[in-house]
């Protein structure tokens, strides 16, 4: 690992004094079973050279291409999602994360299974259809296995979506209200000019 990943990495001397097997009962030990599954179903070999930096930041970049995806789905524009992929990737959480070679990976896999799992609860609720629900749970209880303050992205990730549609809808709930009470005054200003208009009329007669 060393030969092939001279990169400066935390934990990367991890690789050198525990098998894969141990790797899978640390992973455990720290309450993390989805990454020991990861570990265990994904072996990510320790002689590839650079595997962990490229399949960590491949799967950072396909979670904000999700992301996007979404805020275009509810209509955001083209520069918002430029200036939210640049902020997001830049956040220094990112770079702390990745220098764990040992859990970097598993993080990213983690990360998708949430940007998924926030797909099937927004098809979930608007369509009603309990299977999206399902997997929805599925993915975020794994994604939650992988690494524990992945559910708090879940949460934020929801509130960004979700607030600014419910800002949005009341919004257009007093525009619409406003428009309502503008038609009423201005019939009754119609019907009042007749009312007037009729009474003068009756006067001359």
């Amino acid at each position: 690992f060393e030969l092939s990943n001279f990169v400066l990495s935390i934990d990367e001397e991890v690789w050198s004094v525990l098998s894969q097997k141990e790797m899978v009962i640390a992973a455990l030990e720290d309450g993390r079973w989805g990454m020991a599954i990861l570990n265990v179903i994904f072996p990510f070999h320790k002689i590839l050279p650079f595997w962990n930096d490229f399949f960590s930041l491949t799967g950072l970049a396909f979670f904000v291409f999700l992301i996007c995806w979404i805020m275009n789905v509810f209509g955001g524009d083209k520069l918002g999602m430029i200036f939210f992929a640049a902020i997001f990737i830049s956040l220094p959480i990112n770079a702390y994360v990745l220098m764990f070679s040992t859990v970097s990976t598993k993080i990213s896999v983690g990360m998708i299974f949430t940007v998924l799992s926030i797909i099937y609860s927004l098809n979930w609720t608007f369509s009603g259809n309990n299977k999206y629900f399902i997997a929805a749970c599925f993915l975020l209880t794994l994604s939650t296995g992988v690494y524990q303050s992945l559910c708090i992205l879940y949460i934020t990730l929801i509130a960004i979506i979700i607030i600014p549609q419910l800002m949005l809808g009341s919004f257009l709930n007093m525009i619409k209200i406003k428009a309502v009470i503008v038609y009423i005054t201005a019939k009754t200003g119609e019907q009042n000019d007749k009312n007037n208009s009729n009474t003068e009329i009756d006067r001359g007669v």
